[in-house]
């Protein structure tokens, strides 16, 4: 070459003036940009420059007795690799594969063979090493670790194809250690970190670090005890995984400071430069440099006073309002306004859309410390229909009603997503108080999520989630606190309420709602399943199904399960089907566990049809256990039909006490309620007052198979039931108490057996009596008295009880009733005083 710069770039950059050693000197660019201009500049030579002729001229000029020329040196047409290919850049793979390798080998890094795994790519950021599965891109160099030194080391990697399973397609970001032999060192490296969930929408993710030999103010990485050299390294698992290595740069910051140069006249050079019409190498490169396809910029706010490039057709912010506030997104620039608030317009009057599939509700100015994010949640719900919306594991703050669309799905983190709501307005007495509401729309879905009106005092009905008018939706796995309802469904269909925990809590110990999870209205096709409630002796009904709108007109509820909940503590019902003047139908209730009811009944049928209560366990209930009726005081008329009770277990109830025949019973089946079927259930306890009680006008009922405690006043009631079968009952155990009263020193007794059909009662058993007195010659009359399973007034010495008595050594004896202590009296004749066994069994009419 003909002339040369006085300095190089490097020095130029490196050696600022005296008063400022960081500080390039302004006059030092400006002669290089002359001399640069003045290299490619057509008229300085007349045909433009031969840079290959002249580098192998100004080689000869210094003396080259091997005659070396630059094909020989391996630049080639230097013309033509002027341009933006030439590897400039040391730290990014894409560019300079020559600087990188695959391995982690020690010794000369000069000797390793040049990168070979994955491909060179372009994207967005320019070229990039891009890996298909598992593998290892590193420095080639290793970078020393001297005394007193900082270094930073940054590492940018991107994935472009997703993994069924990220955290186990991790992408590691290390240093490996070298000792000062070059050697592998102890401990062999340090993983900056190990980005587990890293997937195609995490986008460009960088990671930083600053590293030093010994610990200081910010170093984050303190190399180990021998170790001389540092060797960055990105590794990438899996076999599925498409993943970009971008960047991985080694800087010695310890004298680093902030600068930003006047580069107005650079730029004017440049732009002069690019008027030679070099090709279309400098094109592209002036179009990555000034003119680039996407910005990252800090906030909404910063976005809105941003002159954003023509070229630009995505911007990508760093936060919302406030770098940290989790609010980082992705925008694309659109001809016109959009209609959602997912929008925002520069400073140059263009207009940016928001681009995401999972909407964090950050993107739209949620922030926990918020006191109030009921307008930016809903900005977030307008924007996702059809889409994932994310709560992050925080507490937010609503005073509003929350509307929800079609297709959404509203995600959080169990128990620490939460939508707190310290005071809400009122809807009104059909509205009332809700959270979050949707109506008219469907195939929506809200799952991990706690909704909190815990310190609510509403003015009318509460309902954390209301829904109206909808169909295909799913609420599932969430925490409910509230002083009202938890989900209330209206004219609704084909949804799903499961897996939840519901929690009443009121600051004044009343109820705001009446059932905690609630259906009315013609809803139907509907599942209510596993859901754990505990009203705290507050709420009213634990499950609610009512075949009537609010005004009172019928309209039924039909095909719905109601299984394995657990449901306790509720002030009135467990689980109510209340068809009201509706009539419900097509229903079944099974596999429910109800315990502590504290006024009322465990499950309850009234005015409804077609329906199955089989496989509940209710236990500690005030009233019934089970109770099929009608609600004649709230357009009730119709009662049961065709409802079988099966394979219930039903223990403790009447736990109020209640001397009701009706009331009091484990199984209460009154008001006009027809057509039902009793069978395979069981009733324990000792506080029911029968174990099944058949109301006035009930008919055709038949009860079967049943393991039946007796109650305070009997097993069966019949108060004026027609058409009836108790039969086939199921065995029943009973200890009796004995009473010698003729001849006995002692006696004991097995475990008796025993069943009812209808008002007659079966005894069998035995006991063993030692006579006092007795011989073959002169027998003597015994006497030993045997307490009833079922009590009974018996008046009839002969026609109230009999039976017979036998033992296997010809002793025989009979039964009889006992009218002045209402027992069975056995009598035989001793005819030694040896202890005897006998066998008996009696039959006796409860009265």
């Amino acid at each position: 070459m003909e002339t040369f710069m006085a300095k190089s770039p490097v020095e130029i950059w490196a050696d600022g003036p005296v008063a400022s050693p960081t500080q390039p000197n302004k006059q030092d660019i400006r002669d290089w940009a002359l001399w640069m201009e003045g290299q490619v500049d057509p008229d300085a030579t007349g045909t433009g420059v031969d840079f290959a002729a002249d580098l192998t001229a100004h080689i000869n000029d210094k003396g080259n007795p091997h005659d070396v020329t630059a094909d020989q040196l391996g630049l080639g047409d230097v013309n033509e690799r002027i341009g933006v290919n030439v590897p400039l850049y040391g730290d990014r793979p894409g560019d300079s594969p020559h600087n990188f390798v695959d391995t982690l080998t020690s010794g000369d890094p000069v000797s390793l063979p040049e990168i070979a795994i994955g491909v060179r790519a372009s994207d967005e950021n320019g070229r990039v090493r891009r890996l298909t599965g598992a593998g290892i891109v590193a420095t080639r160099a290793l970078y020393p670790l001297e005394p007193n030194k900082v270094y930073l080391v940054e590492f940018v990697v991107q994935r472009r194809i997703d993994t069924p399973d990220p955290s186990n397609d991790a992408v590691r970001c290390a240093l490996a250690w070298y000792n000062q032999g070059q050697g592998v060192n102890t401990p062999a490296f340090f993983v900056v970190r190990d980005i587990t969930t890293l997937v195609v929408g995490s986008g460009r993710v960088v990671v930083t670090a600053l590293v030093a030999r010994t610990a200081g103010e910010s170093i984050s990485i303190v190399a180990p005890a021998g170790a001389r050299y540092a060797r960055p390294y990105v590794q990438t698992y899996g076999t599925s995984t498409v993943t970009d290595v971008e960047v991985m740069r080694w800087v010695d910051i310890t004298n680093a400071s902030e600068y930003s140069p006047d580069l107005t006249a650079l730029e004017g050079r440049v732009s002069s430069i690019e008027s030679l019409d070099l090709g279309p190498r400098v094109e592209v490169l002036e179009e990555q440099v000034t003119a680039p396809n996407s910005v990252r910029i800090a906030t909404v706010g910063d976005l809105a006073a941003t002159l954003v490039p023509v070229s630009a057709d995505t911007v990508h912010l760093l936060a919302f309002s406030e770098v940290g506030d989790g609010g980082e997104a992705n925008y694309v620039r659109v001809a016109a306004e959009p209609s959602h608030a997912g929008k925002v317009q520069s400073a140059d009057g263009a207009w940016w859309e928001l681009r995401a599939d999972i909407v964090d509700i950050r993107m739209f100015g949620a922030n926990k410390n918020r006191p109030d994010n009921t307008a930016q949640i809903n900005n977030a719900i307008a924007y996702a229909v059809g889409k994932e919306l994310f709560i992050p594991p925080y507490r937010y703050v609503t005073t509003g009603l929350l509307n929800g669309v079609s297709g959404i799905a509203i995600r959080g983190v169990r128990g620490k997503s939460e939508i707190y709501s310290p005071t809400l307005p009122s809807g009104g007495s059909l509205l009332g108080v809700r959270q979050l509401q949707f109506s008219g729309v469907s195939g929506f879905s809200v799952k991990d999520v706690l909704f909190n009106a815990s310190d609510l005092t509403p003015t009318a009905g509460m309902r954390c989630i209301w829904v109206m008018d909808c169909t295909d939706y799913t609420i599932e796995d969430s925490d409910f606190e509230t002083p009202g309802a938890a989900v209330a469904s209206i004219r609704s269909s084909n949804y799903m309420i499961r897996h939840n925990r519901i929690d009443l809590i009121s600051p004044t110990g009343l109820p705001y709602h009446d059932g905690i999870i609630d259906q009315w209205d013609g809803c139907h096709d509907f599942r209510v399943i596993d859901n754990d409630i505990d009203g705290h002796n507050i709420g009213k009904y634990g499950v609610l199904v009512t075949g009537q709108a609010t005004d009172g007109t019928a309209n039924a509820c039909h095909d719905f399960d109601i299984e394995d909940n657990h449901v306790q503590r509720v002030s009135q019902l467990g689980i109510w089907d209340n068809g009201r003047n509706g009539i419900n139908y097509a229903f079944k209730i099974a596999g429910n566990q109800v315990k502590n009811v504290t006024a009322f009944h465990g499950i309850a049928v009234s005015d409804s049809r077609d329906g199955r209560v089989y496989g509940n366990l209710i236990d500690g209930v005030a009233g019934n256990g089970v109770r099929l009726f009608s609600e004649t005081g709230a357009g009730g008329t119709f009662g049961t039909s065709n409802i079988a009770l099966a394979d219930n277990v039903i223990k403790n109830t009447n736990q109020a006490g209640s001397g009701s025949s009706t009331d009091g019973a484990a199984i209460a089946i009154v008001n006009t309620s027809t057509n039902g079927t009793v069978s395979g259930n069981v009733v324990d306890g000792t506080q029911h007052t029968y174990a099944l009680s058949l109301g006035a006008s009930t008919s055709n009922i038949n009860a079967e198979t049943n393991a039946f405690v007796a109650g305070t006043l009997g097993t069966t009631l019949d108060s004026g039931a027609s058409n009836y079968v108790i039969e086939k009952p199921k065995a029943a155990f009973y200890i009796p108490t004995l009473t010698g009263i003729t001849n006995v020193s002692a006696a004991t007794t097995a475990q008796a057996r025993y069943e009812r059909k209808n008002s007659i009662v079966r005894m069998g058993g035995s006991v063993t009596v030692t006579p006092t007195a007795g011989s073959s010659g002169s027998p003597v009359r015994t006497q030993i008295n045997i307490s009833l399973p079922i009590a009974s007034n018996l008046t009839s010495t002969a026609n109230d009880l009999a039976g017979t008595a036998a033992s296997t050594f010809g002793h025989v004896g009979g039964l009889s009733a006992d009218t002045t202590n209402k027992v069975a009296t056995l009598s035989f004749m001793a005819n030694s005083t040896s202890a005897v066994t006998l066998y008996y069994e009696f039959e006796y009419t409860v009265k």
